[in-house]
Protein backbone atom coordinates (compact mmCIF):
# COMPACT_ATOMS: atom_id res chain seq x y z
CA UNK A 1 0.00 0.00 0.00
CA UNK A 2 3.11 2.41 -0.15
CA UNK A 3 3.52 4.83 -3.12
CA UNK A 4 6.49 3.82 -5.96
CA UNK A 5 9.55 5.36 -5.01
CA UNK A 6 10.90 5.41 -8.51
CA UNK A 7 8.59 7.09 -11.21
CA UNK A 8 5.66 4.34 -11.88
CA UNK A 9 8.22 1.24 -10.79
CA UNK A 10 5.89 -1.63 -9.73
CA UNK A 11 7.13 -3.46 -6.62
CA UNK A 12 6.65 -5.69 -3.67
CA UNK A 13 5.53 -2.63 -1.93
CA UNK A 14 3.13 -0.45 -3.75
CA UNK A 15 1.83 -3.18 -6.35
CA UNK A 16 -1.46 -3.42 -4.05
CA UNK A 17 -1.99 0.12 -4.13
CA UNK A 18 -1.39 0.60 -7.90
CA UNK A 19 -4.10 -2.02 -8.34
CA UNK A 20 -6.89 -0.80 -6.73
CA UNK A 21 -6.21 2.55 -7.89
CA UNK A 22 -6.46 0.76 -11.55
CA UNK A 23 -8.28 -2.20 -12.08
CA UNK A 24 -12.31 -1.11 -11.64
CA UNK A 25 -12.80 -5.18 -11.45
CA UNK A 26 -11.20 -5.46 -7.90
CA UNK A 27 -14.17 -5.48 -5.38
CA UNK A 28 -11.52 -6.13 -2.58
CA UNK A 29 -8.56 -6.73 -1.05
CA UNK A 30 -7.61 -9.33 1.83
CA UNK A 31 -4.48 -9.49 3.52
CA UNK A 32 -3.49 -12.08 5.81
CA UNK A 33 -0.80 -11.79 8.26
CA UNK A 34 -0.20 -7.78 7.97
CA UNK A 35 1.53 -6.38 11.40
CA UNK A 36 -0.64 -4.10 13.03
CA UNK A 37 1.69 -0.75 11.92
CA UNK A 38 0.84 -1.94 8.79
CA UNK A 39 -2.80 -1.54 9.05
CA UNK A 40 -2.91 1.30 10.74
CA UNK A 41 -0.97 3.28 7.98
CA UNK A 42 -3.68 2.11 5.00
CA UNK A 43 -4.89 5.83 3.80
CA UNK A 44 -8.19 6.00 4.97
CA UNK A 45 -9.86 6.01 1.28
CA UNK A 46 -8.50 2.33 0.60
CA UNK A 47 -10.01 0.90 4.24
CA UNK A 48 -13.66 0.36 2.72
CA UNK A 49 -12.03 -2.43 -0.18
CA UNK A 50 -8.77 -3.80 1.76
CA UNK A 51 -9.64 -6.61 4.27
CA UNK A 52 -7.09 -8.10 7.28
CA UNK A 53 -6.98 -11.15 9.22
CA UNK A 54 -4.33 -12.14 11.43
CA UNK A 55 -2.12 -14.98 10.84
CA UNK A 56 -4.41 -17.09 13.19
CA UNK A 57 -8.35 -15.59 12.78
CA UNK A 58 -8.97 -17.86 9.52
CA UNK A 59 -8.25 -20.99 11.52
CA UNK A 60 -11.21 -19.64 14.18
CA UNK A 61 -13.65 -21.23 12.24
CA UNK A 62 -16.67 -18.69 12.46
CA UNK A 63 -13.90 -15.94 10.98
CA UNK A 64 -13.17 -19.11 8.19
CA UNK A 65 -16.55 -19.39 7.46
CA UNK A 66 -17.48 -15.43 7.47
CA UNK A 67 -14.44 -15.21 5.06
CA UNK A 68 -15.80 -18.08 2.80
CA UNK A 69 -19.53 -16.80 2.70
CA UNK A 70 -17.56 -12.81 1.96
CA UNK A 71 -16.02 -14.69 -1.27
CA UNK A 72 -18.43 -16.63 -2.67
CA UNK A 73 -19.67 -13.92 -5.50
CA UNK A 74 -16.72 -13.37 -6.70
CA UNK A 75 -13.48 -14.61 -7.98
CA UNK A 76 -10.27 -14.88 -6.01
CA UNK A 77 -6.70 -13.92 -7.00
CA UNK A 78 -4.54 -15.47 -4.53
CA UNK A 79 -0.97 -13.80 -4.32
CA UNK A 80 1.17 -15.54 -1.49
CA UNK A 81 4.07 -13.62 -0.33
CA UNK A 82 6.39 -15.93 1.88
CA UNK A 83 7.23 -13.13 4.75
CA UNK A 84 4.04 -14.51 6.31
CA UNK A 85 5.87 -17.95 6.65
CA UNK A 86 8.40 -18.44 9.60
CA UNK A 87 12.06 -19.10 9.28
CA UNK A 88 11.71 -22.80 9.21
CA UNK A 89 9.42 -22.54 6.17
CA UNK A 90 10.59 -19.63 3.90
CA UNK A 91 13.75 -17.35 4.37
CA UNK A 92 13.16 -13.63 3.78
CA UNK A 93 15.46 -10.84 4.65
CA UNK A 94 12.56 -8.47 5.87
CA UNK A 95 9.83 -8.86 8.14
CA UNK A 96 9.32 -12.88 8.70
CA UNK A 97 6.18 -14.12 9.59
CA UNK A 98 5.19 -16.61 12.12
CA UNK A 99 2.98 -18.80 10.14
CA UNK A 100 4.20 -22.33 9.66
CA UNK A 101 4.22 -23.91 6.04
CA UNK A 102 1.65 -26.71 6.87
CA UNK A 103 -0.63 -24.14 7.92
CA UNK A 104 -0.53 -21.90 4.88
CA UNK A 105 -1.30 -25.61 3.19
CA UNK A 106 -4.48 -26.15 5.41
CA UNK A 107 -5.80 -22.57 4.53
CA UNK A 108 -4.90 -22.80 0.82
CA UNK A 109 -6.83 -25.93 0.51
CA UNK A 110 -9.82 -24.27 2.02
CA UNK A 111 -9.61 -21.66 -0.20
CA UNK A 112 -9.21 -23.65 -3.25
CA UNK A 113 -12.08 -25.78 -2.95
CA UNK A 114 -14.54 -23.53 -1.53
CA UNK A 115 -14.10 -20.13 -3.40
CA UNK A 116 -13.96 -19.28 -6.87
CA UNK A 117 -9.81 -19.11 -7.79
CA UNK A 118 -8.77 -17.31 -11.15
CA UNK A 119 -4.99 -17.48 -10.25
CA UNK A 120 -2.28 -18.16 -7.80
CA UNK A 121 1.41 -16.81 -7.42
CA UNK A 122 4.09 -17.23 -5.10
CA UNK A 123 6.13 -13.59 -4.21
CA UNK A 124 9.06 -13.02 -1.87
CA UNK A 125 12.44 -14.69 -2.69
CA UNK A 126 15.84 -13.65 -0.44
CA UNK A 127 16.67 -10.91 -2.72
CA UNK A 128 20.06 -9.34 -0.85
CA UNK A 129 23.11 -11.76 -1.46
CA UNK A 130 24.17 -11.70 2.36
CA UNK A 131 26.87 -14.06 2.30
CA UNK A 132 26.97 -17.27 -0.33
CA UNK A 133 25.79 -19.50 2.60
CA UNK A 134 22.96 -17.64 3.61
CA UNK A 135 21.83 -17.24 0.00
CA UNK A 136 22.28 -20.99 -0.91
CA UNK A 137 20.10 -22.14 2.51
CA UNK A 138 17.69 -18.94 1.50
CA UNK A 139 17.47 -20.61 -1.93
CA UNK A 140 17.00 -24.41 -1.08
CA UNK A 141 14.44 -23.75 1.97
CA UNK A 142 12.44 -21.39 -0.37
CA UNK A 143 12.37 -23.64 -3.70
CA UNK A 144 11.20 -26.68 -1.59
CA UNK A 145 8.38 -24.35 -0.16
CA UNK A 146 7.73 -23.32 -3.91
CA UNK A 147 7.55 -26.74 -4.96
CA UNK A 148 5.08 -27.88 -2.14
CA UNK A 149 3.00 -24.82 -3.14
CA UNK A 150 3.37 -25.70 -6.62
CA UNK A 151 2.26 -28.91 -6.28
CA UNK A 152 -0.42 -28.72 -3.60
CA UNK A 153 -2.95 -26.12 -5.96
CA UNK A 154 -1.71 -28.36 -9.15
CA UNK A 155 -3.31 -31.50 -7.06
CA UNK A 156 -6.49 -29.80 -6.68
CA UNK A 157 -6.69 -28.16 -10.07
CA UNK A 158 -9.66 -30.46 -10.30
CA UNK A 159 -11.87 -29.26 -7.28
CA UNK A 160 -10.81 -25.88 -7.69
CA UNK A 161 -14.14 -23.53 -8.26
CA UNK A 162 -13.54 -21.19 -11.39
Amino acid sequence: MQTARFNDMISCGCWIKVILDTNPYLRKVYIIGAKEESINAIPSQYRNRVKFYNETELFQEDRRNQFILENTDHPLYISIDKDILNATSAITNWDQGSLSLENLEKLLILILTKTRVIGVDVCGEYSEPANVFSAKRASFINSNTNKRLLTLVLSLKNMIHI
